[in-house]
């Protein structure tokens, strides 16, 4: 199967006190991202040559799917930092700011890359690759990831794939352990539009000789996986539903079978019942990669992970509820809104809503209007966003929402009208259905700074 190219971005925000190099930074690298990329994984290994192989300095471990990928990999990170490691970890994309893709961890501690270490980064990779060449967007980030992880002196890197695995640029490091998370029919212009398809891609993770931890899934998408994992010649393969599994608690703690040992009442600090599914499979590679890790080890790192944008809560005294979380397609969005039926979050719920052009939209509404008393519609701040005046459409026509409706000029436009409405009836707040949207958002409520994130828990 040919991928063809497609065209990703972000937010290239700058902090006011960003250096002159920092902004000329960011111009070439979203200048980058303006063109598009194409896959394939023959520039990123050219790339990776001339620099002396990064990729092969520290030990990594490579998750990929099309939900969950990021919490399971920040779930991953930090119990491997609570085990006295260095983790490197690498994940896209980023709400607010660029650095947010390369972290550190060890111990509690947990830090985005510094302006100067990307910058120092960024003149070993242009040393060898002068202006960036032919290198895409998602190429140079993923070199300077793997650049600045070799310079930190990492133990361990998690690499969270992009887009897919098969051609992704992340798919040329070879790692300990590879993590699948849920599929669903997400990127399918690019990835295919079957299950299967999807599986064959995302699929690609598994490396030959190396164990494979995954979710379940349809019944066609674990045929197309059976069949990889054994022409592949995996290792050993831990699937959700089987090797491993959980058992969640009304009070929300889970109780996670890992096949070795069980670990009972864990309550994982992202909140939402999908959460359980991605800490088993994340405490699952971590004991992969390191059999003696205790059971307090595991449930601190699945208790104190910081993950933002995903069933984040902000709340001020005298403020409504807001709950962001980074649902972007109906998979997605269908967990969302069971999570949404705990009574922690019972009340009226108003939400700003935004998606990219290239998601369903349609099966999304269908999901989450029913947990809606009312939609305050914007533009992510993206070059793909849909247009808002086609939500409208499929909100009335489509889904036959009968709430108030409304357009806003800007997603901070939309935060005012749902707080205003929330303030009314002593409803949430709830923005969701794109990871641009909540980042745009949560730039604004962290400007305050009186500001802050609630603390974690499941409900």
């Amino acid at each position: 199967m040919t991928l063809h190219p497609v065209l990703m971005d972000g937010p290239g925000r700058a902090p006011s006190e960003s250096s002159e190099a920092y902004r000329q930074l960011l111009e070439r690298l979203y200048s980058l991202s303006r063109r598009g990329t194409k896959f394939g994984l023959e520039r990123i290994r050219d790339l990776l040559r001339r620099l002396g192989h990064p990729e092969r300095a520290f030990p990594t471990i490579h998750v990929a799917g099309s939900n969950g990928k990021g919490s399971t990999s920040a779930f991953l990170a930090t119990i491997l930092a609570r085990s006295g490691r260095k983790v490197g970890l690498f994940t896209s994309p980023h709400l607010i700011s660029l650095t947010e893709r390369i972290q550190f961890l060890q111990g509690a501690g947990l830090r985005a890359i510094s302006q100067e270490e990307l910058l120092r980064a960024a003149a070993e990779v242009e040393a060898a690759e002068p202006g960036f060449g032919e290198v895409s967007f998602f190429e140079v980030l993923t070199a300077l990831g793997l650049v600045a992880f070799r310079s930190a002196d990492v133990d361990i890197a998690v690499i969270e794939a992009g887009l897919g695995a098969r051609l992704d640029s992340t798919r040329v490091i070879e790692p300990e352990v590879a993590v699948l998370t849920d599929l669903s029919l997400e990127h399918t212009a690019i990835l295919g539009d079957t299950i299967e398809a999807i599986a064959g891609e995302e699929g690609q993770v598994a490396r030959p000789d190396r164990p494979l931890v995954m979710a379940d899934g349809p019944r066609p998408a674990m045929r197309v996986m059976d069949r990889l994992a054994e022409d592949i010649g995996v290792e050993e393969v831990h699937r959700l539903g089987r090797e491993v599994d959980l058992a969640a608690h009304p009070d929300g703690a889970f109780d996670l079978d890992l096949g070795s040992r069980t670990l009972e009442r864990v309550r994982p600090a992202l909140l939402g019942q999908h959460q359980g599914r991605n800490a088993v499979l994340a405490a699952k590679a971590a004991l992969l990669v390191d059999p003696g890790l205790s059971d307090q080890t595991l449930r601190e790192g699945l208790e104190t992970t910081v993950w933002p944008g995903r069933m984040e809560i902000f709340h001020r005294e005298g403020e409504p509820r807001i709950l962001l979380d980074g649902a972007h397609n109906p998979h997605g969005a269908r967990q969302f809104a069971r999570a949404l039926g705990h009574p922690r979050f019972a009340g009226p719920r108003h939400f700003v809503f935004g998606v990219l052009g290239d998601k369903n939209a349609p099966e999304m509404l269908e999901a989450l209007a029913p947990r809606a008393r009312s939609f305050a519609l914007a533009r992510p701040g993206s070059l793909r966003a849909r247009d808002p005046d086609e939500l409208v459409r499929l909100l009335g026509d489509g889904v036959g929402f009968e709430g108030p409706v409304t357009v806003a000029e800007s997603p901070s436009e939309a935060l005012a009208e749902a707080k205003r409405r929330a303030e009314q009836d002593g409803g949430w707040v709830v923005v969701c259905g794109s990871l641009y949207l909540v980042g745009d958002v949560r730039a604004e409520l962290i400007g305050a700074a009186e500001w802050g994130p609630s603390p974690g828990g499941a409900p």
